[in-house]
């Protein structure tokens, strides 16, 4: 299949291997690509199906992939899955379900019996929480063919377990007076069996010294065979499902999944009652059947804190854009349209009235944040017309706040900066508004570093490193202000400064040297930005320069960003003659078929991989680079013996203070002549 068509959706670290979640769009159906190329292609029912799996842990196979707990065999890779990761993959896998049906409008659906069952419960809705509880007693009896089925759910305030359902069936009348209640005090044995269970599969009660306090009430009722599923929510043990038989009954580990999964479903039903009232049930209703009608306030801020939680565990990163309109009367309905009508179903909006509203959305990529920001800001400008007076505040999850409140109040203050600034658009990144003036005023500046050749210690290179005047003294290098750039969105803005600034003084010394290479760093907002290889081609054409003489240096990661349509960026920099260099290699995880498909010209090793205690890891590194073709650079040498051991390993070049500092543009021609620096 053609590589091109793949969209990335997540690139994920599992136990530090890289898994990436692709999916391909056809005319006739959608398919997911699990692990890159060498991994598994899935159809979205199959995909269902092994989310279905995972969260019960049980075992999966399919003719490319299987999970046999913990691991996950995908073609021809495997992975371990902690529970973190298992946890991230759930949530990944059922966030990717969903885009698919809202892109395609089909609803991927598995096709066996009691999977099927869980997937159709998993997309009801229940106007209250007693239908949930008929419906899943009802989906139990069809699927396990059981003599009973009862439902047994915490008194609010006490640790008691009541009778929930059947509760008005005549057994349940009959025997009151043993069912009334079971307690921690009553049952401290059994209690304790559940908090540490989330299945009890008892063959034979009379015989199991783990319902031993219950024996008296199961024998009264001829109760010999049980299984229970422990409900556990934020609040401790929520409830208990009770399946019985008649007669001795040796539990499947089949019957045990969808046990568990029937469990994971009332504890959802139990969750959502916690937010419920009795006046706002149809309501609730409406909103899990549209999922892009406006929330309330009071809604959004309690959904808020879990799906941090489900963010910090999946290692995402949220953005919340609160947003205040001048004029709330004439255009608060107008801005709730315009806000409804664009947002994913995996996206959340408030109405917090007076003209004041709240946007929560996933962040894919840095910069990502300011960029969702400056979209609601230009699509509500469209629709509400310039003299609104729209303000904006973002604040980033978790790169400006780490826990609810902080976002909140974070987004809160840079919305109310917006607004005395008369509107616009304020992030809660620190210094953000400074950086963007000083780039506008010029205010940043070029240092550049040598790159020698190690065998003959030739120039080969300059690197350009952005500096930061803030002050009369204060020198802040690019690691420093890098961060705010990204989440500020500025990154795109400070490569085309870069660019501009490099490209004049290789004019300046082309004369001089004319071998010598200019290195830069390139963003992924510059890379994924398609008509970026004809503006570099331009410029450099301007300047009537050889295009051979640009390197342009990109983090591994990037790559991994969208895969499809950086390769497409990448081929069209290379055609033009542009060089390619992967820096910080090693640092992250690259997969191979990615790092041949880009094609480097250089690969820049982490400074951590050029020293003497990895020499043997450097040298294999190096092999690698010079099979792909390309040039192996080491970074990071702080001393002779360094350089002298590098040399020996077959590195091309090499970059470090014991070769040469950064030195101010005006000290450019110095180095280019007699090849040294400060």
């Amino acid at each position: 299949m053609d590589e091109v068509g793949w969209k990335l959706f997540a690139p994920l670290s599992v136990e530090r291997s890289p898994l990436l979640v692709e999916y391909y769009h056809k005319p006739e159906e959608t398919l997911i690509r699990l692990g890159g190329a060498k991994g598994a292609v899935l159809r979205p029912y199959q995909l269902q199906e092994l989310l279905v799996h995972l969260m019960s842990i049980q075992p999966w196979t399919h003719s490319e992939a299987a999970y046999a707990p913990p691991k996950l065999h995908l073609g021809a890779r495997s992975y371990t899955l902690s529970e973190s990761a298992r946890l991230t993959l759930i949530e990944t896998f059922q966030t990717l379900l969903v885009e698919i049906r809202l892109e395609t409008s089909q609803a991927p659906l598995v096709q066996e019996g009691w999977q099927r069952t869980i997937v159709q419960l998993d997309r009801s809705s229940f106007v209250t929480l007693e239908d949930g509880l008929a419906t899943i007693a009802q989906a139990a009896r069809q699927n396990l063919g059981l003599s009973g089925v009862n439902i047994w759910l915490r008194e609010p305030g006490t640790a008691k377990l009541l009778w929930k359902w059947p509760e008005n069936s005549p057994l349940a009348v009959a025997k009151a007076s043993l069912s009334e209640q079971i307690s921690p005090q009553t049952h401290p044995v059994f209690f304790t069996v559940l908090e540490r269970s989330l299945v009890l599969a008892i063959e034979d009660t009379g015989k199991d010294a783990r319902v031993a306090e219950l024996r008296p009430w199961l024998t009264s009722r001829g109760v010999r065979a049980l299984m229970q599923v422990a409900v556990h929510t934020e609040e401790g043990l929520g409830g208990v499902l009770w399946f019985e038989n008649t007669q001795p009954h040796s539990w499947t580990s089949e019957e045990q999944a969808f046990a568990a999964l029937l469990g994971h479903l009332l504890g959802r039903l139990l969750e959502a009652e916690r937010f419920r009232t009795t006046t706002d049930r149809i309501k609730a209703l409406e909103e899990k059947q549209r999922p892009r009608l406006m929330a309330s306030g009071e809604e959004f801020r309690a959904r808020l804190e879990p799906l941090l939680i489900q963010a910090k565990r999946g290692n995402r990163s949220l953005a919340l854009v609160r947003i205040a309109l001048e004029h709330p009367p004439s255009q608060g309905s107008a801005i709730a349209r315009e806000l409804i009508s664009g947002i994913r179903q995996s996206d959340l909006v408030a109405d917090l009235e007076n003209g004041q509203f709240v946007f929560l959305g996933e962040v894919r990529r840095p910069g990502g944040g300011a960029q969702l920001a400056s979209r609601l800001f230009q699509r509500l400008r469209a629709a509400l017309g310039r003299q609104a007076g729209l303000s904006l505040g973002l604040a980033l999850f978790p790169q400006d706040a780490s826990d609810p409140e902080e976002l909140w109040n974070r987004a809160a203050q840079a919305c109310q900066q917006a607004q005395a600034a008369g509107g616009g658009i304020r992030l809660a990144v620190p210094e953000a508004v400074d950086l963007e003036n000083a780039l506008a005023r010029g205010e940043l500046e070029l240092h550049f570093q040598p790159l020698y050749r190690l065998a003959t210690s030739e120039l080969a290179a300059v690197e350009a490193l952005a500096r930061w005047h803030k002050g009369t003294k204060i020198h802040r290098t690019a690691s420093e202000f890098l961060p705010i750039a990204e989440q500020a969105g500025l990154m795109e803005a400070g490569d085309r400064w870069t660019i501009q600034k490099v490209l004049e003084q290789a004019t300046v010394f082309q004369s001089v040297d004319p071998n010598v290479q200019f290195t830069l760093n390139l963003s992924a907002d510059s890379l994924l930005n398609p008509e970026f290889p004809k503006t570099l081609a331009t410029l450099v054409a301007e300047r009537s320069l050889a295009p051979g003489g640009v390197v342009l240096e990109i983090r591994e990661e990037v790559l991994l960003y969208d895969p499809a349509s950086l390769s497409q960026t990448l081929h069209a920099l290379k055609g033009i003659g542009v060089r390619i260099a992967l820096d910080d290699f090693g640092a992250n995880p690259l997969p191979f078929c990615e790092l041949k498909r880009c094609s480097p010209d250089w690969l820049k090793l982490s400074p951590a991989l050029c020293t003497l205690e990895n020499a043997r890891l450097a040298k294999a590194l190096v092999e690698l680079a010079h099979a792909l073709g390309a040039q192996a650079v080491a970074k990071g040498l702080e001393s002779q013996e360094q350089v002298g051991a590098m040399r020996e390993l077959g590195f091309d070049l090499g970059q470090g203070h014991a070769l040469g500092r950064p030195v101010p543009a005006e000290d450019l021609g110095a180095l280019l002549v007699w090849g040294v620096g400060r």
